[in-house]
């Protein structure tokens, strides 16, 4: 059983990432990821996913302005022992943002080399859009 709670700074110091979402953190530029993670998760709106033995299988939350909704997930390899379950969050947690998006775009980025993150999003009905140089390209969902 997966517990979804408001998250806590120290949330960013018990999870250890995916090899993908490590790499993705790497690429921002932040060597000490996990003290940048714990400022993120001060802010409202960011959750923790635990599972029933307290272990963080997954942090998250939204990224808010007036134009648009940031979505953004970061996991454990633990995820994976829950995977229907989690499924099942994520999925509601899509709808939940075309709900409340009040016209607002919701996207973000991905590394273009982090085909597991890429075909996750996919999945979850997001649209990727290439960008002909850099890193990252752009994810949104459309329709909203």
């Amino acid at each position: 059983m997966i517990h979804i709670s408001p998250a806590h700074p120290a949330d960013a110091f018990e999870i250890d990432l995916r090899a993908e979402d490590l790499y993705e953190v790497a690429l921002h530029g932040s060597p000490d990821w996990r003290l940048r993670l714990s400022r993120t998760l001060e802010g409202p709106g960011s959750r923790t996913g635990r599972d029933s033995e307290g272990h963080v299988l997954a942090v998250g939350g939204v990224a808010l302005s007036p134009h648009m909704v940031a979505p953004w997930l970061l996991c454990s390899d633990l995820v994976a022992q829950h995977k229907s379950e989690s499924w099942r969050f994520f999925k509601s947690f899509v709808a939940h943002l075309r709900e409340h998006a009040d016209g607002r775009l919701i996207g973000n980025y991905v590394p273009k080399d982090c085909p597991r993150n890429r075909a996750f999003l996919l999945a979850l009905g997001f649209h990727i859009l290439p960008s002909p140089a850099g890193l990252f390209d752009f994810f949104y969902l459309p329709n909203v």
